[in-house]
């Protein structure tokens, strides 16, 4: 017996719009629903100091292999994972006064 995640509350709306159509196609009876706190974010990628041709969303393609996991069946990343940190620590450098979640 497993439970769904039914209101996300960290992601943009936009960004979140690339998972809804799994959660469409695999749980059909489940709707992702944005939390009113994350429609309050600035809407100018500028705010944040992101400068992308598509807003938001910055795409990022490797070839770091994933691994299972000692717990349960999931999978894991480490190098992918390091991979986010070293980003998000160059991002909060391009606008120390930022929010980064």
């Amino acid at each position: 017996n497993c439970k769904t995640l039914s209101t996300q509350r960290r992601m943009r709306p936009e960004i979140c719009d690339f998972i809804r159509p799994m959660y469409a196609k695999r749980l059909a009876d489940t709707k992702l629903d944005d939390h009113s706190c994350v429609l309050k974010y600035p809407s100018d990628p500028s705010d944040y100091g992101l400068v992308s041709e598509n807003g938001f969303v910055l795409y990022i393609n490797h070839n770091f292999a994933e691994a299972s996991s000692a717990i349960g069946m999931s999978y894991e990343n480490p190098k992918e994972a390091e991979f986010a940190t070293y980003l998000a620590v160059y991002f909060s450098k391009q606008r120390p006064e930022a929010t980064i979640t």
